[in-house]
């Protein structure tokens, strides 16, 4: 009896959870709704495997039967709820696509205490992408890799938002016509780069970069940085787009810190509604971060916002050593 109220306890702070998810708790538990998810599904049949057996025996612990069928039809349907959630980002259906005139982007939170530095430049070799995209460069990371990235990429740009690290980076094959640390606001630390790159060559048309990295919501203090930061995000995109055409392509790529399932997410997703759509959203999961190194603690915190006339192709979820988080590789064309 002890135990069905441990786990009835449980099932009342995973309702809670559910509904109410603006607090720095929820955010951190529904960063991992998929685990939750399956947890609560494979909790409802142990729960009901034991009670069909005291039915079967019915004679004994007949007062276990009717609380633990309560419970039992509660875990289901709480892992209804929470699957509903999980399979309405994300489809297992997906098939990849080949794009037409594409460019190809290697986007990575490095880690900037990743002193792997030949793995980062053979990740980069090997997918031969047209544009590279980087969290957490730091001061170290430019020095062991200024030859390569200099040979490679003739344009790059550099937001530094701390003494420590670097911050962010973007090296291209194409012209960086202006680099823009935005704007009305103050940026910060963690926060993004605003860009412009000339790809008329393959699109007939320029194209918007903005690479995001907010901070880890790994502390209450932190929590309340990052929702901040994401607002400054939400409404600095606004004002940035008051000032282009509909037709003009944006990418808005990064570590968002931010699980497709957060409150907080959907208030981002609100404030882009008509101009991004997350490129991720039908595809197969996509986790791209991972705890204390291990593959079966996983999250979806980094994303891939577009314009609607921004088509992507294909996109691999890949492996860098020393980091926490997996890059990802996409080609992309505009419609």
């Amino acid at each position: 009896m002890l135990l069905l109220w441990v786990i009835a306890v449980g099932l009342v702070l995973l309702w809670w959870l559910y509904f109410f998810r603006l607090n720095f708790v929820a955010e951190l538990a529904i960063s991992f709704l998929p685990y939750i998810f399956v947890g609560l599904f494979f909790l409802g049949v142990v729960l009901l495997v034991v009670g069909l057996f005291l039915l079967i025996r019915k004679r004994q612990n007949k007062n276990l039967i009717s609380p633990l069928f309560l419970i039992t039809l509660s875990s289901f349907f709480l892992s209804f709820l929470y699957g509903s959630d999980f399979f309405s980002f994300y489809s297992l259906n997906y098939q990849e696509h080949l794009v037409e005139d594409s460019l190809k982007v290697y986007y990575a939170n490095i880690l900037y205490t990743n002193d792997h530095y030949d793995a980062l430049k053979e990740a980069v070799e090997d997918a031969n992408p047209d544009i590279v995209m980087l969290v957490e460069f730091s001061d170290e990371h430019a020095e062991a890799l200024k030859e390569y990235f200099k040979r490679s990429f003739p344009y790059v740009s550099r937001n530094s938002w701390s003494t420590k690290l670097a911050g962010d980076i973007v090296f291209s094959k194409y012209p960086i016509l202006d680099f823009m640390v935005w704007n009305p606001y103050d940026l910060g630390k963690w926060r993004y780069s605003y860009l412009r790159l000339d790809t008329r060559e393959i699109f007939n048309k320029e194209i918007y970069l903005y690479l995001v990295h907010t901070s880890a919501p790994v502390s209450l203090y932190n929590f309340d940085m990052r929702n901040e930061q994401l607002a400054k995000v939400s409404r600095g995109f606004l004002d940035d787009q008051a000032g282009r055409s509909l037709d003009d392509p944006v990418l808005m790529i990064g570590d968002f810190n931010l699980s497709p399932w957060s409150a907080f997410y959907q208030r981002l997703e609100s404030a882009f509604s008509g101009y991004l759509v997350n490129a991720l959203q039908g595809r197969q999961p996509t986790y791209t971060r991972s705890l204390w190194d291990q593959n079966w603690a996983v999250s979806h915190i980094d994303h891939l916002f577009v314009s609607p006339n921004v088509e992507v192709g294909e996109l691999e979820v890949a492996d860098l050593l020393g980091s926490d988080h997996n890059p990802f590789i996409f080609t992309f064309s505009i419609q």
